[in-house]
């Protein structure tokens, strides 16, 4: 639940800024440039700030495949 309260508040200019200014390098790592600040993406960093567990990484396109990889995950 803590995770969600991270939620509260946001701001909507800020968060379309952030989505726009997403450039993907690879399956894990993105860069994002906003208002003059460069941030390096990484599943370590998001893990950090969302207080969210770092965990296995898997693709939308493996819907189906490596269950279990996915129950651990989870």
């Amino acid at each position: 639940m803590g995770f969600f309260k991270k939620f509260r508040g946001y701001d909507d200019e800020v968060a379309q800024e952030f989505s726009l200014s997403l450039t993907p390098h690879n399956r894990i790592h993105a860069t994002i440039v906003i208002r003059g600040l460069t941030i390096d993406l990484t599943p370590e960093l998001i893990s950090s700030v969302t207080t969210l567990p770092l965990g296995i990484p898997w693709r939308k396109e493996d819907k189906g495949d490596n269950q279990v990889a996915k129950r651990i995950f989870f």
